[in-house]
């Protein structure tokens, strides 16, 4: 791979004189590790297999071949969404965090952060989607740790409700992923 890995691979024909053959490799994300039967993959990186075909469909004996694919990963973004959209102070809102992955292939978050206006305060044991876990507190920033998987070209939600503050206003607040 074009971020330095390599391994060795053996395939096998699938049945008598087919022409087809298979094999697999555990593959991971991260930096290489060069013959540990793993191939550690990176976002963008081309992979590159070379081998020899032993008889052509023509009967040419030992030829070289050589295929490339791109490795395209997990493409993951936040948004978020409010209701009801104003509210008197001491009011209930329901927060829904929808996270989608634009990808290609599965991604996995293992941490969400959300930064409530001043004022606001996280209902406990409102939490629902991608899990019932209260999230730690920390001044107004309120984190959920831990890992869930986001389906290639998916969505996966995670909502909670907060009491707003006393004060009018209008209000924002952020999300991170």
């Amino acid at each position: 791979s074009t971020n330095g890995d390599s391994e060795t691979l053996t395939l096998t024909e699938t049945g008598p004189n087919t022409g087809i053959f298979t094999g697999s490799m555990a593959t991971a994300f991260g930096a290489a590790v060069t013959g540990n039967g793993s191939l550690q993959l990176l976002t963008g990186v081309t992979v590159t297999a070379t081998y020899t075909d032993a008889i052509d469909a023509s009967l040419n004996r030992n030829q070289p071949r050589t295929d490339t694919l791109t490795v395209i990963g997990p493409i993951i973004g936040a948004t978020k969404s409010v209701t009801p959209g104003s509210l008197a102070s001491g009011g209930t809102v329901t927060y829904t965090i929808t996270i989608s992955n634009t990808g290609q292939t599965a991604g996995t978050v293992t941490q969400i952060e959300d930064t409530l206006p001043t004022g606001f305060s996280y209902k406990t044991g409102t939490t629902t989607g991608l899990t019932t876990a209260n999230p730690t507190i920390n001044g107004q920033i309120i984190t959920w740790s831990g890992s869930w998987s986001v389906a290639a070209a998916g969505t996966s939600t995670l909502i909670f409700q907060a009491t707003t503050g006393s004060t009018a206003g209008i209000f924002y607040n952020t999300v991170s992923v």
